[in-house]
């Protein structure tokens, strides 16, 4: 009897001992893991600090800037840091608890949960380490605005009529050139300003909008010219170009496209007579085919707004709607002339 009760004992105590072993391993295993998350963690952090780094240093312009793979990387970074911080958290809560886990084993179903939390996380952190070596180039090229800002300067607000119109005939399939007429310095730049700007928040569908500031130089070489550069093609390889080669590559190109083109400060070739004469200028519906605008042949909706002070101008270039501006409808009077420009 007395053996059978020391095999008992022992028995119990083998268990206890046991049982012990399993809770231990429990919080070394966890603890351990935290630790080692952490240690993760903070080599992470000197990695992301040191692509940031690179970046600044390899961004030759601000029109680069960190490339694709880059950026969505440090969104990862931002996200894991977060999971991380808060799994340390309870963590560290759960090793507050272990007395409470030591001696009732159903409530270790947390204290597990938490621990193969850790765990998850430390390969996802790990993963995002081993992608640096990945990251190649850092730095691209961004892609070209659709509508740069156009700066204004004073309050445009009694043209705020005009620009209603104007919207009406970007709406309007019909209405594929616009002439915008009226005296000098009445407004008819800052209305164009106003188009511009309203296009970057209201896009409308517009795939680009190309502005030319004309100067009274309303030739089809500096159009071309304007064209060109706001589309980005390279300047090697069309400033030897003819006119025409010019036109086929610019006809090539818009017709694949949505666009607003913005002339200001269209004038008759006898009130130009300072511009040197080694380019035709835009006097007529044709001018702008020799651009290489697809007026007629674009059927997408694209437009041309035009600013001149001559209404028959506008005849001239068969323009499709006409809004006029006069100095009674503008709150800004002629003191405003060298700013406004039109």
């Amino acid at each position: 009897m007395a053996a059978i009760g020391a095999t008992l004992a022992w028995e119990a105590v083998e268990c206890s001992c046991h049982f012990c072993c399993i809770r231990g391993d429990y919080f070394c295993d966890l603890k351990d893991s935290l630790k080692s998350l952490q240690e993760q963690l903070d080599q992470l952090k000197v990695l992301k600090q040191q692509v940031d780094d690179r970046v600044v240093q390899e961004t030759k312009s601000p029109r680069w800037g960190p490339a694709q793979a880059v950026t969505y990387w440090f969104y990862k970074v931002g996200e894991v840091e977060k999971k991380v911080d808060k799994v340390l958290k309870e963590g560290k809560r759960e090793l507050k608890k272990k007395l409470v886990r030591w001696f009732f084993p159903k409530s270790c179903c947390a204290f597990n949960e938490v621990g193969r939390r850790v765990s998850r996380i430390v390969a996802e952190v790990k993963e995002l380490v081993e992608e640096v070596k990945r990251l190649d180039p850092l730095v691209e090229r961004k892609p070209p605005s659709p509508v740069d800002e156009w700066q204004i300067g004073f309050d445009p607000r009694g043209l705020d009529s005009k620009l209603k119109k104007a919207w009406r005939y970007l709406e309007d399939p019909s209405a594929k050139i616009i002439g915008i007429h009226g005296p000098e310095g009445v407004g008819k730049t800052t209305l164009l300003k106003m188009i511009n700007n309203k296009l970057r928040d209201t896009r409308l569908g517009f795939h680009v909008v190309i502005r030319a500031v004309l100067s009274r130089e309303g030739t089809v070489k500096k159009v071309q010219e304007s064209i060109l550069n706001k589309l980005e093609v390279p300047r090697d390889s069309w400033q030897d170009q003819s006119e025409a080669d010019r036109e086929r590559e610019i006809l090539e190109i818009l017709r694949t496209k949505k666009f607003v083109l913005l002339l200001d400060d269209l004038q008759e070739q006898s009130n130009q007579s300072h511009v040197s004469r080694d380019s035709s200028f835009i006097e007529k519906r044709e001018d702008l085919i020799k651009v290489g605008v697809p007026v007629d042949g674009n059927k997408n909706g694209s437009k041309v707004f035009f600013t001149t002070r001559s209404e028959a101008f506008c005849g001239k270039i068969e323009a499709d709607k006409r809004i006029r501006v006069d100095s009674h409808q503008t709150n800004f009077g002629s003191c405003f002339y060298c700013r406004a420009g039109a």
